[in-house]
């Protein structure tokens, strides 16, 4: 896991060095008997979707559609780029709040000193609508591509029920393309539709994010949450005193706390300990427990191509 280029440092106000770049959650300074560090970054490597193919068409060599009609599928994904890079600041916000302190609790059963990391606050209530915004407006586009894919082929600006096809199934799929809610869907583009299989066992992507936006979930905002994994731990001086470990970490999310080493009263330490926090999926099943940032990413360049190709076949059913 790459940790994103770091900012100059800042202080707390006993002088103990602080840093937060880019890409990072937050940086801890935790200290025994000398100064060691601590990163906190949301900056997951994540690939965890099944991806398929587009099933291109072969570019038309006349094109006799209106290019404008595709503008608005085209805002909206701009629309959702803005919204994820909202996000993003809202958490960076978040971690240049620094909330977040060293915590040592005492085991009596085990007699050893326990090191964590406790949050002191939880994300910003905004951020999950904002998350919420950025998945519908994708969603939209989808269905914004297919009328203006509608629009172009018969030339009715008035024409109504269409929609890109979700379901659970392939063949729910096939019996919402055949359903009066899509009726309006042309014959034409209907098999086309069909081929991006967004359904669950298929392009996984568009059918998470149909999840997410589904309005049947009846969620006003996305649940998120937090989630720490990875970590580095160097010893530079240990002295044990009655046992212990190390170089570990457990996340507990309902304390909000990182344990990261148990040492017996009276050891002595001298290490650095540098661990990751994610922004992840709270509880819907598509995604849940999954990086917030990698996920709206994937998404978003999914429906990029999905737009870029329905536009490509409009074309090509219109050529001569």
């Amino acid at each position: 896991m790459a940790v994103a280029r770091r900012r100059p440092l800042v202080h707390f106000p006993d002088g103990v060095p602080l840093s937060c770049g880019r890409g990072q959650l937050i940086a801890l300074p935790l200290r025994i008997d000398s100064i060691d560090t601590a990163c906190l970054s949301h900056d997951f490597r994540w690939q965890p979707f099944q991806r398929h193919p587009i099933a291109l068409s072969q570019p038309a060599s006349v094109i006799l559609m209106d290019e404008s009609l595709f503008e608005s599928p085209y805002l909206l994904i701009s629309q959702a780029h803005d919204q994820i890079k909202e996000a993003r600041g809202i958490v960076d916000t978040f971690a240049a709040s620094r909330p977040c302190v060293k915590v040592v609790d005492f085991d009596p059963v085990k007699k050893q000193d326990i090191y964590k990391v406790r949050l002191t606050a939880k994300l910003p209530g905004k951020l999950s609508a904002v998350i919420k915004d950025a998945t519908g407006n994708l969603r939209d586009a989808l269905d914004h591509s297919v009328f203006a894919s509608a629009v172009a082929l018969t030339g009715d600006r008035g024409i109504e029920n269409t929609g890109f096809p979700f379901g659970n199934t392939a063949a729910h799929v096939q019996e919402r393309l055949k359903s009066r809610a899509l009726r309006g869907n042309p014959e034409a583009l209907r098999p086309f539709l069909a081929s991006f299989n967004p359904h669950e066992a298929g392009d996984h992507i568009l059918w998470a994010m149909n999840q997410l936006r589904n309005p049947s979930t009846h969620r006003i905002v996305v649940p998120v949450g937090m989630n720490v994994g990875g970590g580095t731990f160097k010893t530079e001086f240990l002295a044990m005193v009655g046992g212990g470990s190390f170089g570990y970490s457990r996340w507990d999310p309902e304390k909000l706390e990182l344990e990261y080493m148990r040492l017996g009263r009276g050891a002595v330490a001298n290490y650095q300990v540098q661990f990751w926090l994610g922004v992840v999926f709270g509880d819907v099943r598509a995604v849940q427990g999954l990086d917030v940032f990698s996920v709206l990413a994937a998404m978003a360049g999914r429906v990029t191509e999905v737009v870029s190709a329905i536009k490509d076949e409009t074309a090509r059913l219109l050529a001569p």
